[in-house]
């Protein structure tokens, strides 16, 4: 899990669960879709994760593939217990992560450690996905559901904590969390490094769409998510991401290698 913030350093990188509920708003792409207003934060999509093989080099190879800008380097997770590599869009991202165990593992983190270390496609497992949210504009307005507190050895004390929310504990279920706005993409001081321009330009530039399909269900407060964030229930374990509206029509289906397909 990473909530990739350079001004904690390059190690702030915590992907993970969230979503929104009734009176929400989700926005990817410049596009919104609003929900009743019901006094609650309006949020939207920070980034994706996909738990993972240790090292990702199936995956990498598969989306490097598909004409991803992965990064090279891989980012640790100092108290975490996890490393990731990423590839960026325009103020989103896509996380591959895994359990690292040459990584410190804290007492806070063992649960999300072990949750991480289980995850895959397999009947029962945690959902190897998650979504990660934050919110359009900084408020106080709360957030559209309960949440839990976590706090990692890498963030530093004096910075605000990612929120995972309390949506369900039944297998297959998604990670949702909400990210505060200095762990966001859109507050970050400093900019990732980034692969070359050529190769950036291979790939596309906007996610556009997040569709999640697990076994588990969906509660009913999360159902109506719009075009852009979608969670389904079925038999697939499978992540659909969309980009600048699927304007050329390209399919990469990243399966079995990754749970994953690509539009664009």
């Amino acid at each position: 899990m990473s909530t990739h913030c350079p001004q904690i350093g390059p190690n702030a990188s915590l992907s993970w669960f969230s979503l929104l509920a009734l009176g929400v708003m989700v926005t990817l792409g410049g596009r919104s879709f609003a929900f009743a207003d019901d006094g609650t934060a309006e949020l939207e999509v920070d980034h994706v994760f996909v738990v993972v093989e240790r090292g990702a080099e199936d995956a990498t190879t598969a989306l490097r593939g598909a004409d991803l800008a992965m990064l090279d380097e891989v980012r640790t997770h100092e108290g975490q217990g996890t490393a990731s590599r990423f590839v960026f869009f325009d103020s989103t991202y896509l996380e591959l992560i895994w359990r690292e165990p040459d990584v410190a593992l804290g007492e806070s983190s063992q649960d999300v450690a072990d949750r991480l270390g289980a995850s895959g496609c397999a009947a029962g497992a945690p959902s190897p996905f998650g979504v990660a949210l934050r919110r359009i504009t900084p408020n106080d307005d709360p957030l559209p559901a309960p949440t839990t507190i976590y706090r990692a050895d890498w963030m530093p004390a004096d910075a605000q904590a990612i929120e995972f929310f309390d949506v369900s504990d039944a297998p297959g279920a998604v990670f949702l969390f909400y990210v505060p706005p200095p762990m966001a993409v859109t507050g970050w001081k400093r900019p990732p490094s980034m692969p070359p321009a050529e190769e950036r330009a291979k790939g596309p530039r906007r996610m556009t769409g997040v569709r999640v399909t697990t076994s588990a269900e969906v509660p009913p407060v999360l159902a109506p998510l719009g075009r852009d964030l979608e969670l389904e229930t079925g038999d697939d374990c499978l992540l659909e991401l969309t980009f600048d509206d699927g304007a050329t029509g390209r399919v990469d289906d990243l399966r079995p290698v990754l749970p994953v397909i690509l539009r664009r």
